[in-house]
């Protein structure tokens, strides 16, 4: 006879059934992706009645073994639940384990990042884990894509440092909650779009820069807390881990997918060191161990470090009134606006990336909205904001964390770590986490574009802006390398569009003489300059109007001797200083020359003020000429702007209007 079971235990068994239930119903939710980004479906569960009925029989075996292997009326009422979820594939199911496996591989990578960023910011370790945790639920909650990994980044902490320094916590939470401000009003105006005009040559040099700058931050982890260089059998070992760690994530995915490499990796490390007692530095050594004291004191302080400056009653960020002052305010704004660029930027390309990675599109304004919630709820509860984060991102995603469970799992994971298991976490050696970082410098790292490069298939100017933005990003800063990489690429095609630039050109009526000009390729402010040489008077109008112009003058010198006995007294003391000299009032004299000039824009397109200001330039050419212009396939908002801000309504100009075949286009306005 078996014994009879607590109430305590049968509540267990419940709850037990009860997050067994709750994670099916997850596994149907559509935000956990599969493959190449499709969602995963549901949507055909009857297909197969015999896997049916013996996944119900599976399903209510465990059940009844669970609950103790008696069978009563209300028992048979609660097991008969969850039979209607008996078609939950195993599929689906090991992608909700993936999924959670994936964010605990990046909450352990991610952690003391974290740290190191809130000590780099001059704030408690805590207070980067806790940014991370309100970051990462944001994110993933509200993000523009699954799968993106949020928290405290090396260049917000970089922006914020001078901050902290001289104007202390409080300044610096301000300072955040301002800088989500701006990021939600980019979001809000769809600015996240521009994202777009960043090249795939400065995208690539962005991602190999970062390759370098995650090796480069790996070589003070061969060194302890205090600065000095490992040594001897701790060097030994320290670097045997690192190389079994990066090899495992590397080879480990090429067989065995179910668990994620990166926490394998992690797991041996751990067993290794623990079990042979490894002299090699951990990971309580690297952060400190106020970090992993572990309990919901730890877990204040790391979500309201408030409580422990000025005012232990203070929780969130304190009234307005002692803080939000005309001095913070002018010290907070440029920095404000400087970490929410930055920030966006950095987020914005890391979607981009895992775009590229997944072959999937993400919504830029989403995440441009969800990072600066994200950044606003920091910086109210004291924290140090933060952004996406490109290379745990790429843990996440390369561990099969396709959905927006794994994101928000990660800040679930830092939460429960800092809180129930720190002193793990802090047992962890570093050298596992190096390895899995050189691994994602490895896998980040454009290797195909060096093959490109060694074939000769890539441009030089292509190389060029590669390798700048790329040494750029290693040595100097992430935002300067895009700027420097976007001024280069648009310079770059400025300077190849002015070059298309071409006309065709012929003669109409032989009795009017019509000369026809066809343009081909934009006209902007980079192509002004040869659209005006293309299109100004040709010799034969110049000839033309100098041949008239001899005879005017010619003329007019006659009719003035004829006149000049008679009217030279009087007409010298009624003209005296007022009139023109004769010369002048000659040259000013429009004479027609009866030839046309038509040009056509079909193949054209005007983009911008500059290239009205071209077009009126050549109008006035010909006008002075006496040789009529007739412009062709103008669009209706460019005919209008050359009216507006020109004088070529007043010149012997045709704008010809042809609603068929007219083009339909903006100068220099957004077509979005």
């Amino acid at each position: 006879m078996m014994p009879r079971r607590s109430r305590s235990c049968h509540f267990n068994h419940y709850f037990l059934i009860i997050l067994i239930l709750s994670l099916i119903i997850l596994s149907d939710a559509s935000i956990i992706k599969k493959g190449k980004g499709s969602f995963i479906q549901f949507n055909n569960i009857l297909k197969k009645k015999k896997k049916m009925k013996k996944n119900s029989e599976v399903i209510k075996s465990l059940l009844l073994r669970i609950s103790g292997g008696r069978k009563d009326k209300r028992r048979e009422t609660f097991l008969s639940l969850p039979l209607q979820f008996s078609t939950i594939e195993r599929d689906k199911l090991l992608v909700v384990v993936q999924n959670l496996l994936a964010g605990l591989a990046s909450s352990i990578a991610l952690i003391p990042e974290a740290s190191t960023f809130a000590i780099t910011a001059g704030l408690n370790p805590l207070v980067g884990l806790g940014s991370t945790v309100v970051l990462g639920t944001f994110s993933g909650c509200f993000g523009g894509r699954p799968g993106i990994v949020s928290g405290s980044s090396a260049t917000v902490a970089m922006i914020l440092r001078p901050i902290c320094e001289k104007h202390g916590h409080l300044v610096l939470s301000l300072t955040v909650i301002l800088g989500g401000f701006f990021q939600l009003a980019l979001g809000c105006t769809r600015a996240g779009k521009y994202i777009r005009v960043v090249p795939q040559p400065v995208m690539l040099g962005f991602v190999n820069g970062l390759a370098i700058k995650v090796i480069k931050a790996q070589i003070p982890h061969f060194q302890h807390p205090h600065g000095v260089w490992l040594k001897g059998d701790a060097l030994k070992w320290h670097t045997i881990l690192v190389v079994v760690s990066a090899l495992i994530i590397d080879i480990l995915p090429r067989y065995i997918k179910i668990i994620p490499s990166p926490l394998a990796a992690l797991g041996l490390a751990t067993v290794l060191a623990n079990r042979f007692d490894l002299p090699v530095p951990r990971l309580i050594d690297m952060v400190g161990p106020e970090a992993f004291q572990g309990g919901i004191d730890t877990l204040k302080q790391a979500l309201f470090p408030f409580r422990n400056i000025e005012n232990a009653s203070i929780s969130i960020f304190p009234p307005f009134k002692t803080v939000l002052t005309s001095e913070n305010l002018l010290v907070a704004l440029p920095t404000a606006i400087e970490m929410a660029v930055v920030g966006l930027l950095q987020s914005l390309l890391t979607l981009q990336i895992i775009d590229s990675k997944t072959h999937t599109k993400g919504k830029n304004t989403q995440e441009s909205i969800a990072q600066g919630l994200g950044n606003i709820a920091s910086g109210f509860m004291g924290g140090m904001g933060g952004s996406a984060l490109l290379g745990q991102s790429l843990v996440n995603v390369n561990s099969g964390g396709t959905g927006r469970l794994s994101s928000i799992s990660v800040a679930v994971f830092v939460l429960c770590g800092i809180t129930f298991f720190a002193p793990i976490l802090g047992g962890l050696p570093v050298a596992a986490l190096v390895g899995l970082m050189l691994a994602v410098a490895q896998h980040t790292f454009s290797w195909g574009m060096l093959q490109s490069v060694m074939k000769g298939q890539v441009p030089t100017v292509d190389i060029f802006i590669i390798v700048m933005v790329t040494l750029t990003t290693a040595c100097v800063n992430m935002a300067v390398a895009v700027a420097l990489g976007v001024l280069a690429s648009a310079l770059r095609f400025a300077w190849q569009a002015s070059c298309n630039m071409s006309a065709h050109e012929g003669n109409g009526s032989s009795i009017v003489r019509i000369r026809n000009i066809r343009i081909q390729g934009p006209l902007f402010f980079g192509s002004t300059i040869t659209f005006e040489k293309l299109c100004e008077p040709s010799a034969e109008d110049r000839e033309v109007a100098k041949k008239l112009r001899i005879k005017f003058e010619n003329k007019t010198k006659r009719k003035r001797k004829k006149g000049s006995t008679k009217t030279s007294g009087s007409s010298s003391n009624s003209i005296g200083g007022s009139a023109p000299p004769p010369d002048e009032a000659q040259q000013s004299v429009i004479l027609k020359t009866g030839r046309e000039t038509a040009i056509d824009f079909s193949d054209s397109q005007v983009w911008d003020h500059a290239a009205i200001m071209a077009i009126e330039k050549v109008a006035l050419k010909h006008h002075n000429l006496g040789v009529k212009l007739r412009l062709r396939h103008l669009s209706p908002d460019c005919r209008e702007k050359l009216m507006e801000s020109s004088d070529i309504d007043k010149l012997s100009t045709e704008l010809a209007v042809d609603t068929t075949n007219d083009p339909s286009y903006l100068v220099g306005e957004d077509p979005n």
